[in-house]
């Protein structure tokens, strides 16, 4: 970037088409001052400045760096400690089979059921596709019959264990038994730390659980 007294050019993130794209051609932005300007000369180069931060700024909200919100974002300790290493060499597909494994020995841990994923949702949350939930190992709520908002309480109680069980069909079965060069394996970063999140989310709900 060079900066003038009136005039300045400022080379910018370059575009395919109408997307910003990083790894474009750099466009260049001319800005120039002329009689008809309102600001003084003297603020001709903060302005520069500002124009230049403001792209910088929208190019980082466009494509944030995922490593950068991997580390920012608050996962649960025990998910954050075993995929970092993955996730910063771009093992996004290891890095969620192994965030998997780990809710499924967690909800053991915390239960003392030697049973196995999708079988242990279920008997832990209780079956989402039973009538009623009662007493289960793991409750997110009292889930009192006689409370007035007791249909809201079952509802959040199956909607937690039918969520744990898509963990398991959505996340884990797929990369527990198919190939990591299928179309399984081709998941990107931000994919990855969606499912991260959602993971985490659970294991953070399991913690605060009655």
């Amino acid at each position: 970037m060079e900066l003038g007294q009136r005039n300045t050019l400022l080379l910018l993130d370059g575009r395919v088409g109408n997307r910003r794209n990083g790894r474009g051609v750099p466009r260049v932005l001319h800005i120039s001052m002329n009689r008809h300007s309102t600001i003084d000369v003297s603020e001709f180069p903060r302005l520069v400045r500002q124009i230049s931060n403001y792209e910088a700024l929208t190019k980082e909200t466009i494509n944030p760096d995922p490593s950068l919100l991997f580390e920012l974002y608050l996962l649960h300790p025990r998910i954050k400690a075993i995929t970092r290493s993955l996730f910063h060499k771009g093992e996004y597909f290891s890095a969620v089979f192994e965030a998997t494994k780990a809710l499924n020995d967690f909800l053991r841990e915390r239960t003392g059921s030697r049973d196995s994923e999708t079988t242990l949702v279920r008997n832990v949350f209780g079956d989402p596709a039973s009538r009623e939930i009662r007493d289960p190992k793991i409750k997110f709520n009292p889930l009192d019959p006689a409370s007035p908002d007791y249909r809201s309480q079952q509802n959040e109680q199956r909607g937690m264990s039918n969520l744990a069980h898509g963990v398991f069909f959505a996340f884990r079965h797929p990369k527990g038994h198919e190939p990591q060069d299928t179309q399984w394996g081709d998941i990107t970063a931000y994919e990855a730390l969606d499912q991260l999140i959602v993971i985490s989310y659970l294991m953070k709900r399991i913690v605060e659980a009655r």
